[in-house]
C-alpha cells in the first residue's frame, strides 16, 4: 500500500489562496493518507493531482494533500481545519459520527471494488500456512488490516489473535521491509506496490475480491459548512471526477489511460513505468467497480457495507447512523445535471 504518514500539525488554513503556477485556481488543503496515486479510490486519488484529468477538462483547484492517519483526517474535516478528505472510509466516518462528528458528510463514493492482495513470505504456500504466524498491521480499523482479516476468515477460517498475530508496522514500506527481513509472514497491499513484491518472489495467497463482495471502499467527504460556502467549487471538483472516471473506463481509451498511469503514478519517487501501468489497468481500471465512474453507491450497498463492518466486529447494528445524515448527493447531482447525466438517489 502507498505510504501512510501522520502530519506533524494541523495548523493549516483550509483555503490558502492561489498557487504561483495557477493564479486562476484556488489552492485547497485536502486530508489524505498518501502523497501518491494509489489503486484505491481512483477518482479522488487522482483528483488532487491537477495533471491527472480527462482530456478536455482541467482541475478546478490545486490540491495539496496533508498526510494524516484515517482517524485524524475525519477529525480535521469535521472541525473544518481541512475542507476535504479524499479517501474517507465508511467505518471511520461512522465511528466518528457516533462520537459527535456531525459536520462531515459523504458527497461521492469513489471506490467499491476491494483492491487489497494478501502476500506471504516465500516459505508460505497457502492461506492455511499462516496459522500461528505473525502478520503486519498498520492499525486495527484500517482497510489494509481488515482485508487480511476478511481473507483469512473466509478463505481459511483463521481468526485474528486466536490463530495469528498482528505486528505493528506503520506504513507500506515498513511492512514490506519486515516481510523481506523475515520478521513477519504476510502483508496486505494494493497496486502498484504488490508488483515489486511479486516480482521478487513473494506469493499472492489471495485477493480480497475473492472473498468480499463490492462495498463502499472509499468516499469523498467534506466539511458541511465549507461545502455550502463553496458550492460552485465543490460541484466543479465533482464534475472533474465524473469526467475522469468516465474517461478511464471507456475501452477505446485503454492505451491512453495506460500511458497516463505510467507517467503520473509513482512508487516512492519513481514513476511506475509501462509494465506496471499495464498491470494496473488490468487489475484495477478494467475491473467492474475498480473505478466508480458514476460517483455514487445506493442505500443497499451502504447498508451491506455496514453489515460487513459489523461482521468484522467494528460496529454493532445499534451504531448504524441514519444514512441521510452522513450522505449528501446534492452537489453530485448538480454536477451530474451539468454533464447531462441523470440524478441519483441514496
Amino acid at each position: 500500500m502507498n505510504v501512510r504518514a501522520v502530519a506533524a500539525a494541523l495548523a493549516l488554513a483550509a483555503i490558502t489562496g492561489s498557487s504561483a503556477g495557477a493564479a486562476d485556481r484556488p489552492s485547497i488543503k485536502i486530508a489524505s493518507v498518501t502523497n501518491e496515486l494509489g489503486a484505491w479510490c481512483l477518482e479522488d486519488g487522482f483528483m488532487y493531482q491537477p495533471t491527472f484529468v480527462a482530456p478536455g477538462s482541467s482541475s478546478p483547484a490545486d490540491f495539496q494533500p496533508v498526510l494524516l492517519s484515517t482517524s485524524q483526517a475525519v477529525i480535521a474535516t469535521d472541525t473544518g481545519e481541512l475542507p476535504l478528505d479524499e479517501c474517507m472510509g465508511l467505518g471511520t466516518l461512522v465511528q466518528a459520527y457516533n462520537k459527535g462528528a456531525h459536520h462531515v458528510a459523504i458527497v461521492a463514493v469513489t471506490g467499491i471494488e476491494p483492491s487489497y492482495w494478501l502476500l506471504g513470505s516465500k516459505n508460505v504456500k497457502k492461506l492455511a500456512d499462516l496459522k500461528g504466524r505473525n502478520l503486519a498491521s498498520n492499525g486495527p480499523q484500517t482497510t489494509a488490516t481488515q482485508a487480511v482479516i476478511a481473507i483469512l476468515q473466509r478463505g481459511a477460517h483463521l481468526a485474528p489473535d486466536k490463530d495469528y498475530t498482528f505486528v505493528a508496522a506503520g506504513n507500506a514500506g515498513a511492512r514490506a521491509a519486515a516481510l523481506a527481513a523475515g520478521k513477519i509472514d504476510g502483508i496486505s497491499a494494493a497496486q502498484p506496490y504488490v508488483y515489486n513484491l511479486i516480482d521478487e518472489g513473494y506469493p499472492v495467497l489471495a485477493t480480497e475480491r475473492q472473498f468480499v463482495p463490492d462495498y463502499v471502499l472509499g468516499t469523498l467527504a467534506v466539511n458541511k459548512d465549507w461545502a455550502e460556502k463553496n458550492r460552485p467549487l465543490l460541484v466543479a471538483i465533482l464534475k472533474t471526477m465524473l469526467q475522469l472516471g468516465h474517461w478511464l473506463v471507456v475501452p477505446a481509451n485503454k492505451d491512453a489511460v495506460i500511458a497516463k498511469l505510467a507517467d503520473d503514478m509513482t512508487e516512492g519517487t519513481n514513476k511506475i513505468g509501462m509494465e506496471y501501468a499495464r498491470r494496473m489497468y488490468t487489475d484495477t481500471v478494467s475491473v467492474k467497480g475498480g473505478v466508480v465512474d458514476g460517483g455514487f453507491a445506493d442505500r443497499k450497498l451502504f447498508t451491506s457495507t455496514l453489515d460487513l463492518l459489523a461482521q468484522r466486529g467494528l460496529l454493532t447494528k445499534s451504531d448504524y447512523p441514519p444514512l441521510d445524515q452522513i450522505v449528501d448527493y446534492r452537489y453530485l447531482n448538480e454536477a451530474r445535471r451539468q454533464l447531462g447525466m441523470p440524478e441519483v438517489k441514496l
